[in-house]
């Protein structure tokens, strides 16, 4: 039996109805359209399609209506028997805000404090008139503070806050076409559909605001004492006084902390009627039905 023979006000089934595996069991259908079967009120057929097996219309099989999901922008024609459209509309979640900057690198550490001068001693001359005088050896000198540490390194930025979710909308209820040839369709971050005068429009969700910057690092650590300087030796004839070694370089100071993250961005908003149901979504989206009634 052809397809052709099964029509709703002179127009094919097969032209109204979503193709796909669900099917009419009864005998006397055979060669009924293969269709899909929708979930939502917005999707399914409610009209009767005026074809009855034991007195239930074909329709109460969740007979999904003609439809079309569209990711770009353009103008739809619309089919010469549809008087009818109903549609869902979603939008794109908003980006992820930026990261943080860097903390700076914090201060160097103070130098260490300078080594403690050698101890003096009581020693002879070693030639010469007036060898019995006691003379008196200075101690050297103490080493040279050692340097302060460099500062830490600043920490890093915070992750940028995530976008603000989406919003979809959807109406259950028949909008009428009237005159309109064309249903102009705009999808991309923001989605939108436009039918005659109306104008339906789901915004995306904003973007997170930026991390904070990374901490200030820590100041970096105290350089060493220097070394004390040698004591003057005791014995006669012996010149030489050594210096105290300088102190090592301090440690380095820690890294900042991180920064924290941005701020989660604002949820997008939907332009519809009253009796439309909205919720957020994630990406952007505009699905049309068709109906002739």
């Amino acid at each position: 039996m052809s397809t052709t023979k099964f029509t709703y006000k002179g127009t094919s089934i097969t032209d109204l109805v979503t193709s796909g595996n669900s099917t009419i069991s009864s005998v006397n259908y055979q060669g009924f359209p293969s269709f899909s079967k929708g979930t939502d009120d917005y999707s399914t057929i409610k009209n009767k399609l005026l074809y009855e097996i034991n007195g239930t219309d074909v329709t109460d099989n969740q007979i999904m209506a003609m439809t079309k999901k569209h990711t770009s922008s353009s103008s739809i024609a619309i089919p010469t028997w549809c008087n009818g459209v109903k549609f869902y509309i979603s939008s794109s979640k908003g980006t992820t805000g930026a990261k943080g900057a860097k903390g700076s690198t914090g201060p160097g550490g103070p130098a260490g404090a300078k080594g403690e001068k050698g101890s003096n001693s009581s020693a002879r001359p070693c030639n010469g008139p007036g060898d019995q005088l006691t003379l008196q050896r200075q101690g050297g000198q103490g080493g040279e503070a050692g340097p302060g540490g460099d500062g830490g390194a600043g920490g890093d930025g915070g992750d940028g806050g995530q976008g603000g979710q989406g919003v979809y909308m959807f109406t259950t209820e028949l909008i009428t076409v009237g005159t309109a040839k064309t249903i102009d369709v705009t999808s991309g971050t923001n989605s939108s559909l436009k039918l005659g005068n109306s104008n339906y429009t789901s915004n995306a969700g904003g973007a997170g605001g930026a991390g904070k910057a990374g901490g200030t690092g820590k100041t970096g650590g105290a350089g060493n004492d220097g070394d004390p300087g040698e004591n003057a030796p005791n014995k006669q004839c012996s010149s030489t006084i050594d210096k105290g070694a300088a102190g090592n370089k301090g440690p380095a100071g820690d890294t900042g902390s991180a920064g924290e993250a941005g701020t989660k961005g604002p949820d997008g908003q939907a332009q519809c009627p009253t009796n439309f149901t909205i919720g957020n979504s994630d990406t952007a989206s505009v699905t049309i039905y068709y109906f002739a009634t």
